[in-house]
């Protein structure tokens, strides 16, 4: 699907501003000063006591920023965070985009599919009373199969059968033949209906909080037109421990190279043929007057389980888990697995579905 775009007018607050070095203080091994005035550039801002390192994606030592004087270029960054420092406290990002360089300039921060969403089948056929279900059609997506319960029958992927809180994320339309065989002959009716749900209920992430929502309920990319003139700004993600997630996943988008999307995790793209993107960086695209692009950072957050593995840096594991060991052995620590583990589906859909407020 196709996401619309919001273009805003410009804010009267945009102009040139120099970085404060003394607000931000990215640790070793980024190199100090990491940033000028004259780059388009990501960072993050400092918390007291807590250690993030922001980098490209194939170097720790090199910031990440396009200079601006680089030829048309696209850089994938990430950011290095401790576990449970992102699911306490969150996370703010600044960007500086220079003057001279972006007719226009698009956010477009990351979200995912908290639960797994399907299109329901075409055509089913219903047998009373025993209430048996066959499908004739069938529709797309393991949560696609349906079965008969309360007189009527219900997708898999409507998660609001077991609670009215939780959404419904089975699309589609059906013909239903129904046989009632508690008569003789049987009596054959024939009705159509709607799964009655909406994909973009179904998504969570940044995205969701932060961004205008089209008529769908999709999260718009917001459009700043610049016209060459400098924009310091910051984006806000809210802690998972705010939202009551029980995991970092809301926050952590990163998975292993390469970056693209179809080696991203299923939640993250194209949810098992569904049919709907989600997205799966925190995107910074500069655009001239033809929208043809001239810069983009695509930027992914990576959750450190154990503090003695995230002082190694790059010689570190970002994804341990398991007990601590004595006295600790019965700890199942919460915080101490990977954000997006497989699990025996190979769906990815290990942390986010079936919706355990991730």
């Amino acid at each position: 699907m196709k996401r619309n775009l919001w273009i805003l007018a410009l804010l009267a607050a945009l102009g040139a501003c120099k970085k404060d070095s003394s607000t931000t203080t990215t640790p070793d091994p980024t190199p100090t000063p990491a940033y000028t005035t004259d780059d388009f550039w990501l960072d993050f801002e400092a918390k007291d006591g807590v250690t993030y390192y922001m980098h490209e994606a194939t170097d720790w030592t090199k910031p990440c920023k396009i200079l601006g004087t680089d030829p048309h270029t696209e850089l994938y960054c990430i950011l290095e965070a401790e576990e449970l420092d992102l699911y306490a406290l969150g996370l703010t990002l600044k960007y500086h985009v220079p003057g001279g360089i972006c007719d226009y300039f698009e956010e477009h921060p990351y979200d995912y599919y908290r639960f797994e969403p399907a299109i329901g089948p075409s055509s089913v056929t219903v047998d009373l009373p025993a209430g048996t279900v066959t499908v004739n059609s069938p529709g797309v997506g393991s949560k696609s199969t349906v079965s008969y319960a309360n007189g009527q029958v219900q997708c898999d992927a409507n998660y609001s059968r077991f609670d009215p809180s939780l959404p419904n994320c089975c699309v589609g339309s059906y013909t239903q033949q129904t046989n009632d065989n508690s008569t003789a002959p049987a009596t054959v009716t024939f009705s159509e209906g709607t799964w009655g749900g909406n994909r973009a209920s179904c998504l969570g992430g940044p995205a969701m909080d932060t961004q205008p929502k089209d008529i769908a309920g999709y999260p718009k990319t917001i459009i700043y037109p610049l016209f060459k003139k400098t924009l310091d700004a910051t984006y806000v993600i809210k802690s998972p421990m705010e939202k009551e997630f029980a995991s970092v996943v809301h926050i952590a988008n990163y998975f292993d190279a390469p970056f693209t999307l179809a080696n991203a995790p299923t939640p993250m793209w194209l949810p098992l043929g569904a049919g709907v993107y989600a997205n799966p960086f925190y995107e910074y695209t500069c655009w001239d007057h033809a929208g043809e692009v001239v810069h983009r950072l695509r930027l992914m957050i990576r959750s450190w389980s154990q503090d003695s593995e995230f002082a190694l840096t790059s010689g570190g594991t970002s994804n341990t888990f398991g007990p601590e060991g004595v006295p600790f052995d019965v700890d199942n620590q919460i915080f101490d697995y990977n954000a997006w583990p497989t699990n025996a589906n190979g769906d990815g859909f290990g942390n986010t579905f079936p919706g355990a407020a991730n």
